[in-house]
């Protein structure tokens, strides 16, 4: 089975001129949410937020023509799932292989440590493998009450 080298969760990936050249921009810790008024979203809510997940597996002496399916999960801090991606099929024609997963949401419903979860199997097993664990931390920020003095209107004019 292969080995789990990286698992990146970040806001952007740049690839350089050869296939194996990466770079990560941002890497995800988590994310902040303003909800107005301290109301929580209701169950099932996302927002629009491009975000990807780079996995970088190493090929182990027995892997040579098999193929594997990988899976990212993406729980509440309960242990429901929020959010599952479609099986991504990979093989070995190289010592490693990356897998790189495009979001265009973010569940944002749970406040808390949300488990990102990454799954591995054989291709045509039934069993998933779980591999590592990711803690992002979801959070919710009330913006401050607007007052008589943030009211006001400052005009700049060039002279």
């Amino acid at each position: 089975m292969p080995s789990l080298l990286i698992l990146a969760p970040c806001q952007r990936i740049v690839h350089g001129d050869e296939e194996h050249d990466v770079s990560f921009i941002s890497i995800l810790e988590g994310v902040k949410i303003r909800v107005a008024g301290g109301a929580e979203p209701p169950p099932g809510t996302t927002i629009q937020m491009i975000w990807y997940v780079f996995v970088c597996w190493k090929k182990d002496e027995d892997d040579q023509d098999r193929k594997y399916e990988q899976r990212i999960l993406f729980m509440n801090p309960s242990g429901k799932l929020m959010m599952e991606t479609v099986p991504q099929e990979f093989y070995f024609d190289t010592r490693m292989v990356h897998v790189i997963t495009r979001f265009s949401n973010f569940p944002i419903s749970h406040q808390g440590i949300c488990p990102l979860i990454v799954q591995i199997r054989e291709l045509g097993q039934e069993q998933w493998e779980q591999t590592v664990s990711y803690p992002l931390l979801v959070e919710y920020e009330v913006p401050p009450a607007i007052t008589d003095k943030a009211n006001k209107v400052v005009s700049w004019h060039k002279i």
